[in-house]
């Protein structure tokens, strides 16, 4: 109900697990939108989730983002720090995650 929260500005979605808000910032014209996760295996599903669904690897992408190991200011444009740091907007949908829960 309010795109212009995410329209035209740089997103980052925390804890990503498929991708969903990531995908959903884009649509509503996210200037580039950073899909994270601290699981490998999640990352591989929202890019999966992302090239199903057209977004372009140059406005979206995945990567694995440790909370307790955030990337280091350094790093030029279009680098993993960069897109982190410079995000206008973070989306942490369902973040607190907890695989022995998941396994019940």
């Amino acid at each position: 109900h309010r795109p212009e929260v995410v329209a035209g500005r740089r997103v980052c979605e925390l804890g990503a697990g498929l991708g969903l808000c990531s995908l959903l910032a884009w649509r509503l014209g996210a200037q580039s939108v950073l899909c994270s996760d601290g699981s490998a295996e999640a990352v591989q599903n929202c890019q999966k989730n992302l090239c199903r669904n057209g977004a372009p690897k140059d406005v979206v992408k995945a990567a694995i983002v440790k909370w307790e190991e955030p990337p280091q200011l350094s790093g030029g444009e279009g680098s993993l720090a960069a897109d982190f740091w410079a995000a206008e907007v973070l989306l942490a949908a369902d973040v607190v995650y907890d695989a022995e829960i998941g396994r019940a």
